[in-house]
């Protein structure tokens, strides 16, 4: 919580949760009008792309380039309540269930690696630009 009073916690996670699903859902409504995806392009989309602002993120807290206030806002609001878990293991269950072994790996592949990297690398940029 840092500096920050449990209410205003409690209301920048709530603000930034709202935010941070809303735009979820309207990125997943557009990809899968155009893609009409088998595979779960709009989930590893969200959770890479998540992944990567959040290191940014949690780069500019590291930097006091983002207050506490923000970083609770943004990392734990917003980008918690974009990207997610739930979902992700959702549809690699769906995948084994219905027989796509290959689609459930490389969903897994995709996500769990590639979501770390990019975090990194989000935080290296920062760290880059900061120096």
């Amino acid at each position: 919580m840092g500096s920050l009073a449990p209410t205003a916690w409690l209301a920048m996670v709530l603000l930034g949760g709202a935010g941070g699903c809303l735009i979820r859902h309207v990125l997943y409504v557009l990809i899968e009008r155009r893609t009409h995806p088998t595979f779960p392009i709009a989930t590893v989309f969200v959770n890479l792309t998540g992944s990567f602002v959040i290191g940014l993120l949690y780069g500019a807290h590291q930097a006091h380039l983002l207050g506490d206030m923000a970083n609770v806002l943004l990392v734990g609001g917003a980008c918690g309540a974009y990207t997610t878990f739930s979902s992700f293991c959702s549809d690699v269950l769906r995948l084994v269930r219905s027989g796509r072994h290959l689609s459930a790996l490389i969903v897994l592949a995709l996500t769990i690696p590639g979501g770390i990297a990019l975090a990194g690398g989000g935080l290296a940029i920062v760290r880059m630009i900061v120096g």
